[in-house]
């Protein structure tokens, strides 16, 4: 049992908005993650991308 407490307390101290995470995972709102790295490769091979440039996948 302690040793799941210390765990819970490392998992909320490195990552203090997990409950919001879980929350929103739950609902079934996050991207997976292979779409995700599908738009990341569109961009990445897209013509026009420049090295540096700050993009937004949600565009």
């Amino acid at each position: 049992m302690f040793v799941e407490e210390v765990n819970s307390y490392e998992k909320s101290a490195t990552f203090p908005t997990s409950a919001i995470f879980k929350m929103v995972k739950d609902g079934g709102m996050l991207t997976p993650p292979e779409e995700t790295a599908k738009k990341i490769i569109e961009f990445l091979f897209k013509e026009d991308f420049e090295h540096g440039t700050v993009i937004d996948i949600h565009d």
